[in-house]
């Protein structure tokens, strides 16, 4: 049995701009095997005349503006051929402060541990069987389109993870393929996939989401019935979702493949850590922490910053990407909008959860309230509401809720679903096959929710009229 045709580039010309994703258009060649286990007639045959792109920002994704209608499927999107030298930043991130966190478990082992469990330390990974959550089962692992032209199918063999693209026309099937070779999102709500072109990085066009617990389009402006596997990863992306990288200056998606740090690890909070690993391996009995910062002990504003690096929008960098240090002012470093009249924080993206919070009268009213007073960043805490109903009560008497006189103690623990509930994120759209989708996601704007409260006072007031309802029939 033939193998299709692979895809290639050809007659590709770079765009200019500072956010500029190189990309080309497509024409099919018979140039070798795909991995993709699909049939087809012999001869090469153009698919299509791709449309041109530019990049630009749109919310926590870089989004490309079609010069076509942005409606139409069928089309397919490779970026141009990489340097042939990768990129070598000669630098050891070391000297910058930057350390991995298995370094402090030698002093703060439990820690440690526990921290392996958050989201922040599973919002970036290196691929592995274990850690990525779609299935490679057969029947599982394809994700058609509304365009019958075009589809998916995710593949695990001995060669590694990979996402095969089949597009089919007339007679003939022709094959694209790229590896997945990094994990972005903890999978709390889902996680979308990264691959390397030599030194470039680039998303994936098939992510997987938790709540569907199946394989979807990639977030953002993506057309359902599309291939885009052009979408470069800027440094404010991988800001988000790493520790360190090295981008090739100059460019949007180069980066030294030598030097990376995943996921959002001790230092992004905590500050330089190198020289405080210095100093503690070198003086073992000064139990002061020295050259390193918790952020507990800052002002309200600056410990907030912490967080804000990425719980606050996309922002605009001033600075480069991971140059930041707790303590020092952020709006240095990134231009965020904590606004209540801006429009991006009107909704509950992950991204925004500070300026939600910032709209709160716990917040506005209180002089020192910050992210940790209700999260602890080294555990998995995610989903108790016992836990997050015990903080609220450090400030709240279960008295002060309108409905404790009714309802009893029969209010205690909901107070994240009556004033925080989820709701559907309009920034993260995803569009498939059988419409669009909306992650839910956890607002932090904290206020009285009637549509939230509703069902869950009824619930209530059910369960207060079941003792009496089984006595009666005694």
């Amino acid at each position: 049995m033939q193998q299709p045709t692979p895809l290639r580039s050809t007659g590709c010309s770079a765009r200019t701009g500072l956010l500029t994703g190189i990309a080309c258009l497509v024409v099919v060649c018979a140039v070798g095997a795909s991995g993709c286990s699909r049939s087809r007639d012999d001869g090469p045959r153009s698919i299509h005349q791709y449309p041109q792109v530019d990049y630009t920002t749109g919310g926590d994704w870089y989004e490309h503006k079609l010069e076509q209608d942005p409606d139409q499927t069928g089309w397919v999107l490779l970026p141009e051929p990489t340097a042939d030298v990768p990129y070598d930043s000669g630098v050891d991130p070391h000297t910058l402060g930057f350390v991995k966190p298995d370094v402090c478990a030698e002093c703060h082992q439990e820690i440690y541990e526990s921290f392996l469990e958050t989201a922040h330390a599973r919002t970036a990974q290196e691929a592995r069987p274990e850690n990525v959550l779609g299935s490679f089962a057969q029947g599982e692992n394809r994700l058609s389109t509304r365009d019958p032209r075009l589809a998916f199918e995710m593949v695990r063999d001995e060669h590694g993870m990979r996402q095969c693209l089949e597009v089919r026309q007339d007679a003939a099937t022709f094959a694209h393929e790229a590896s997945i070779d990094l994990v972005t999102g903890s999978g709390n709500h889902g996680q979308t996939y990264l691959y390397w072109q030599g030194d470039a990085l680039f998303q994936l066009p098939v992510s997987y989401f938790s709540e569907l617990d199946r394989w979807v389009n990639s977030p953002g402006l993506y057309t359902d019935g599309t291939a885009d596997f052009a979408r470069g990863i800027g440094d404010r992306c991988l800001d988000c979702h790493a520790t360190f990288f090295a981008l090739a200056p100059g460019t949007f998606n180069r980066y030294d493949r030598q030097n990376y740090i995943l996921g959002v690890t001790c230092v992004r909070c905590h500050g330089s850590g190198w020289a405080h690993v210095q100093y503690h391996q070198n003086h073992r009995d000064d139990v002061q922490p020295r050259y390193i910062v918790n952020p507990a002990l800052l002002s309200s504003e600056r410990g907030n910053e912490v967080c804000a690096q990425c719980h606050s929008g996309a922002g605009q960098l001033r600075q480069p990407a991971f140059s930041y240090r707790p303590g020092e002012p952020l709006a240095d470093y990134i231009a965020l909008d904590f606004s209540g009249d801006n429009v991006e924080n009107d909704d509950p993206h992950a991204a925004n959860q500070l300026a939600r919070l910032m709209k709160s009268r716990c917040f506005s009213e209180s002089r020192d309230m910050t992210c940790h007073t209700c999260h602890d960043p080294h555990r998995q805490e995610r989903g108790d509401l016992a836990l997050f109903g015990s903080r609220c009560a450090t400030c709240h008497e279960q008295t002060d809720c309108g409905l404790s006189a009714e309802l009893g103690e029969g209010i205690t623990n909901r107070c994240v679903p009556c004033h925080m509930p989820s709701r559907r994120d309009n920034q993260g759209i995803i569009e498939t096959a059988d419409g669009h989708f909306l992650p839910l996601l956890r607002d932090h704007f904290i206020q009285a929710q009637p549509d939230a409260t509703r069902p869950i006072v009824e619930a209530l007031r059910l369960e207060l009229q079941r003792p009496a309802a089984a006595g009666d029939d005694r």
